[in-house]
């Protein structure tokens, strides 16, 4: 919270004015004070503070009202304790410091104002910041965010280093060949499989191919055997079968005769 305007309700000239204004300006040069002086004691006190406290309250850019004044007698400080003032104190929209005597002055205003300073220096304390500490609590941050993104960005840089150093990266054709090398060998294994299929099926289908031929009427034919047909096509099993001047055909391995 950084008050740009402060609104002020002392007595005419008091100390309690300068303490809140100087000290104010000491911590923070740029706020601005509208003052509003008027009687801190007797029987003028409620109504001028009253009114004064009304009219700040209007003051739409007036961010904090502080009433001040100094030590007293019982008396002195006794219309900070008037009913009236205390339900205007508490009914205004702006935040309220009430700044009224010493430590030990206790007016009913410090129970129902936003913030009870002590003194009026207190007050000054409270409304405005001190500009160097702000400005070294900056320069902390600022530190602070430096080393943090100077650490982060060397612990990226490490990890970006990792990354190039990987084999991926620093030698892209390196997973290339291996992955050439690992697809050579593959197909070789694939080629030797189908080769040794192919050779084995290719024994067996020789060997069954033997068989068929050695089982087949070819290959009986082959051995010395022929076929004997008659005129109908019918096989000739017996001599029996067949008449005196009947015309056979004789099949052989190669050709055949008429007789």
């Amino acid at each position: 919270f950084l008050p740009r305007r402060v609104g002020l309700i002392c007595g005419q000239g008091s100390d309690a004015m300068h303490d809140v204004i100087e000290n104010s300006r000491r911590r923070w040069p740029d706020v601005q004070f509208e003052v509003r002086e008027v009687a801190v004691q007797g029987v003028n006190c409620v109504r001028q503070v009253s009114a004064a406290l009304t009219e700040l309250d209007a003051i739409a850019d007036i961010d904090v009202i502080v009433i001040a004044r100094g030590g007293g007698s019982f008396e002195d400080l006794l219309p900070f304790s008037d009913e009236s003032l205390i339900r205007v104190v508490a009914s205004v929209s702006t935040p309220v410091v009430a700044a009224i005597g010493h430590e030990e002055d206790r007016p009913l205003i410090d129970y129902v104002a936003d913030y009870r300073a002590s003194t009026p220096t207190d007050a000054a304390r409270r409304i405005v910041p001190d500009v160097l500490q702000e400005l070294a609590d900056l320069r902390n941050v600022r530190s602070k965010l430096q080393t943090l993104i100077v650490g982060n960005l060397a612990r990226l840089e490490q990890q970006l280093a990792l990354t190039k150093n990987r084999p991926a990266l620093a030698s892209p054709a390196t997973l290339i060949d291996q992955r050439l090398k690992d697809n050579s060998g593959i197909r070789n294994a694939i080629f030797m499989q189908i080769a040794n299929r192919l050779k084995l099926e290719g024994a067996q289908l020789t060997g069954v191919a033997t068989t068929l031929r050695a089982l087949s009427p070819q290959g009986t034919l082959e051995r010395g055997f022929s076929i004997v047909r008659n005129a109908n096509n019918e096989i000739v099993k017996s001599s029996l079968g067949v008449n005196a001047g009947e015309e056979l055909r004789i099949k052989f391995a190669e050709g055949e005769l008429e007789v």
